[in-house]
């Protein structure tokens, strides 16, 4: 039987800064980092920030052609944090 889904990865990402902010939680070996719980939730928050004063919104769609890593991982987080839906190119 299938369980529901109860959080977000965004939950998960603010948990985790507020449980164990210190605690390694994404390296990307390309960029040289390696980020923090507390990292991962403050880029995030940062991204949202910048996606939303270029009034991207929730259920608004956000090309993103980049290299994975670090730095995608938190722009994919900060699209999701304000309910946008990334489309990878």
């Amino acid at each position: 039987m299938d369980r529901p889904v109860t959080q977000t990865v965004i939950d998960v990402i603010d948990m985790r800064a507020a449980q164990d902010p210190t605690r390694t939680a994404l390296v990307s070996p390309d960029e040289h980092a390696e980020l923090t719980n507390a990292d991962v939730a403050a880029r995030t928050a940062a991204s949202a920030q910048v996606f939303s004063n270029a009034a991207l919104m929730h259920g608004k769609k956000l090309a993103v052609m980049m290299a994975s890593g670090a730095r995608y991982a938190t722009c994919l987080f900060g699209a999701w944090r304000i309910g946008a839906i990334v489309v990878p190119i």
